[in-house]
């Protein structure tokens, strides 16, 4: 890990002599240090560190103003028994890397779930929808039926009580036209639920194409 520190600092005071250099003396530090440190996986850690500080003064005797320090400085931690060993300072890395998995194991099985469920909903409403055709094609029957048995009916071919559960067919042949749009729709929400539910707020037509 890379590291950087700066600070500054300031201090006047009061010259005490007229060997002070000044009559108040003002003095500015300022100091800057970088270096990297990093802990091994087997136990031990280095630090790595160059510094450098600059100081200046009013002071007149000074012979060097300002004045630069530069030092490095290389430092070895060892420890003896508590986090000696690669276990112990590998120890975070596998739980992150176990954690990391089942958070993977999670995401493929919410996603293969998701699937399934999408796939489900989206052969029901294929389902519901060929149901409603079937439904619509036995109405057409149902009201041919009718209207020949209304004709025969006049010609002296049929008795009323032909015309009558002919009557009977259409009236439930609607009622299952009914059953199966309300199926159709419903088929329908289900499968924007799971793909956007956003689409439930508009008027938008799924329309499979298998």
């Amino acid at each position: 890990v890379a590291y950087a520190e700066f600070a500054e600092g300031r201090d006047v005071s009061p010259g005490t002599s007229s060997l002070s250099g000044a009559a108040r003396l003002r003095g500015q530090n300022t100091g800057a240090i970088v270096g990297v440190r990093k802990a091994l996986s087997f136990g031990p850690s280095y630090d790595l560190s160059f510094s450098s500080d600059r100081d200046e003064s009013n002071n007149a005797f000074l012979l060097l103003n300002p004045q630069w320090t530069q030092r490095a400085t290389a430092g070895v931690t060892v420890p003896l028994l508590q986090g000696m060993g690669t276990a112990a300072n590998t120890a975070t890395l596998v739980i992150a890397r176990h954690a990391r998995d089942s958070a993977v194991d999670g995401f493929e099985k919410s996603l293969t779930d998701t699937v399934y469920l999408v796939m489900e909903a989206y052969w029901a409403l294929v389902f519901a929808i060929e149901n409603k055709k079937v439904k619509d094609q036995s109405l057409e029957v149902a009201s041919r039926l009718l209207e020949d048995s209304r004709r025969r009916l006049d010609r002296g071919l049929a008795a009323r009580i032909d015309v009558t559960q002919a009557e009977a067919g259409v009236a439930s042949q609607q009622e299952g036209i009914l059953t199966a749009e309300a199926a159709v729709l419903n088929a329908m929400d289900r499968l924007k639920r799971l793909v956007d539910p956003s689409l439930l707020r508009e008027e938008v037509l799924l329309v499979p194409v298998d």
